[in-house]
Formats: structure tokens, C-alpha cells, sequence
């Protein structure tokens, strides 16, 4: 499952992040930031744990940094969820490409 949390409202969008990444305490969470890269995301959605435990995966700002290739996002496994936690508001354009796949929430 892929979320895209997106505005200006970084507090409402705080709150949902929250609620999202506190939906299951057996997840293996995964925090990226401005120190990480598209490679950093790969390799932690895509590798294997020895005791296959479910992931949660946030991303700041990785839409609005142009960090992530649309095409591999088609291909992330069910058991993993990836929020993009973005702390601005993105264009409608820029999001038209994550909508068969992600849901999408703006808070303004």
C-alpha cells in the first residue's frame, strides 16, 4: 500500500502519519530524509527479512525531491507500506501518475 500525504497543513498531515504508522505495532519501521537516496528505498522494499516481518516505510519529502522512479513503484510487494510524506502541496499533474496505486491525502 502506498499513501502520499501532501500540504501545507504539516501538522494535519503530521497527525495522519501518525495514525498511519501506529495502524500496527508488528511493522518494521523504516524512516528516509534528505540524507537518504531512491537506492536507500529500493533496498529496503525490496530486500528480504530472515523472519519476514511486515515493513512501513516513510519518505519525506521524496515526491517533491524528485527521489523516486514511478516504474519501480508499481512493483513493491503488498506486505510492505510506503508513505511519502510530503511538506508541501504537490500539483495535480505530479500526481496523476500515483493515483492508480496510492492514496492520495492533501491537507492545506
Amino acid at each position: 500500500m502506498i499513501f502520499i500525504l501532501h500540504g501545507k497543513d504539516t501538522a494535519a498531515s503530521s497527525h495522519r502519519l501518525t495514525q498511519v504508522a501506529s495502524s500496527d505495532p508488528n511493522f518494521q519501521r523504516t524512516k528516509f530524509n534528505k540524507e537518504n537516496n531512491f537506492e536507500d528505498l529500493t533496498l529496503s522494499v525490496f530486500s528480504q527479512d530472515l523472519i519476514n516481518t511486515q515493513k512501513l516505510i516513510i519518505c519525506e519529502n521524496f515526491l517533491h525531491d524528485q527521489k523516486v522512479k514511478t516504474q519501480v513503484l508499481t512493483k513493491i510487494p503488498k506486505d510492505r507500506v510506503i508513505i511519502f510524506w510530503e511538506h508541501t502541496q504537490l500539483a495535480k499533474n505530479s500526481l496523476e501518475k500515483f493515483k492508480a496505486y496510492a492514496k492520495i491525502k492533501a491537507r492545506r
